[in-house]
C-alpha cells in the first residue's frame, strides 16, 4: 500500500522556485511508494497549520522544504507524533539538515525520502519554545535579529551584519546553572546546541549529536578584532571548542540568568524572553527521515 506523503514548501524561502521544485519532486520520488501531495505556505505559521492538519489526517511523512525557520515550524508541531518528518533543505543557513547531511545535493536529499530510514531525534526547549538546531543569547542573536530585518538573504548578508554589529556590540554577564553548578560568565555569545552548527557549515559545537538526550552548550568570551579571523577560520574547521576563550559545557537541562529581558534566538529566529531561561532536551520526541549509516 501507498504512503501518503506530504511536501510543504516555502516558496519564498532559497534560490529553487517552486514550480522548478515541484518538478523536481515529481520526476525524482518514488511513486511507486507514495501518495504525493504538495502544499505551498503563504505567510507565517501556515507551515504549522498544514503540519498539524497532516497529523489529523494520518499523513505518513511530512517534508519541510525551505530553510531553518520552516522546518522548526513544522517540526514543532510534529513532535510526539506517529508522523515522520522529512527535510529538502532551500534556505540561507540549513543548520538541520547540513547536521544530517542533507544539505548540498537535492537528488540525494530526495533519495533519503524514497530509503525511508527513520531516526528518532531529540529536540529541545527554551521556555516554552521549541528548537532543534541552535538558542542563543548575545551577539548571535543580535545577528539573528539584524538579518531579520535585512532586505536581501545568503550567506554574504549574513557577513555584512556580523561586521556592522561588531563595532559596537558589548558584551553582557550572564548566570549559568547546570549540573548543580552555577556559572558567572561574561561572554560575547552563549549558544545551546541540540546539532553541531548555526549553519552553512559553521560548527559553534562540532561534537554535538541530534541523538545523545544532552546540550551542548557553548561560551565564547570577549575578544579583540585580530582574534576574528582565527575564530571564524576554526568555526568552519571544526576546532572552535579548542580555543582557551571557549568553554563548552554538557547537561540535560540549563538555567540562564541575564540582568534584563533580552534578545534571543531559536534555529536563527530572532525571540524577545525575560531574564531568565530554562532550556532543557526533550530526548527522541520527533521521528526523522535521514541518511542511512549517519552518526546523528
Amino acid at each position: 500500500m501507498k504512503k501518503n506523503i506530504l511536501f510543504i514548501i516555502n516558496p519564498v524561502s532559497g534560490n529553487q522556485h517552486a514550480p522548478s521544485l515541484c518538478k523536481r519532486i515529481y520526476d525524482r520520488l518514488d511513486k511507486s511508494k507514495f501518495n504525493i501531495t504538495i502544499s505551498f505556505t503563504g505567510a507565517k505559521g501556515e507551515g504549522a497549520m498544514l503540519a498539524q492538519k497532516a497529523i489529523r489526517d494520518h499523513v505518513d511523512y511530512v517534508i519541510a522544504v525551505g530553510g531553518d525557520g520552516t522546518v522548526n515550524e513544522v517540526g514543532s508541531q510534529l513532535v510526539h507524533s506517529d508522523v515522520v518528518m522529512g527535510i529538502i533543505p532551500n534556505g540561507s543557513g540549513d543548520g538541520l539538515a547540513r547536521h544530517l547531511r542533507l544539505r548540498g545535493n537535492f537528488d540525494q536529499a530526495i533519495d533519503v525520502i524514497n530509503q525511508e530510514h527513520v531516526v528518532e531525534v531529540d529536540y529541545c526547549l527554551a521556555n516554552d519554545v521549541k528548537f532543534f538546531c541552535t538558542f542563543g543569547m548575545g551577539f548571535d542573536a543580535l545577528i539573528s535579529y539584524s538579518f531579520s530585518k535585512a532586505g536581501t538573504r545568503g550567506f554574504s548578508t549574513y557577513v555584512e551584519k556580523v561586521f556592522k554589529e561588531y563595532i559596537n556590540y558589548k558584551p553582557e554577564e550572564y548566570v549559568i546553572e547546570c549540573n548543580g553548578e552555577k556559572i558567572v560568565s561574561k561572554s560575547f555569545l552563549i549558544t545551546c546546541a541540540n546539532a553541531s552548527q548555526w549553519g552553512n557549515n559553521v560548527y559553534i559545537a562540532p561534537q554535538a549529536s541530534v541523538h545523545d538526550g544532552l546540550l551542548d552548550v557553548i561560551t565564547m568570551e570577549p575578544f579583540g578584532l585580530t582574534n576574528a579571523g582565527p575564530i571564524a577560520f576554526q568555526l568552519f574547521t571544526k576546532t572552535i571548542t579548542s580555543r582557551h576563550d571557549i568553554k563548552m559545557y554538557r547537561a540535560k537541562e540549563f538555567i540562564f540568568h541575564r540582568e534584563k529581558p533580552g534578545i534571543y534566538h531559536y534555529d536563527g529566529e530572532p525571540i524577545e524572553m525575560g531574564d531568565t531561561v530554562v532550556v532543557r532536551v526533550v530526548p527522541a520526541g520527533l521521528k526523522m527521515l535521514a541518511p542511512k549509516n549517519l552518526a546523528i
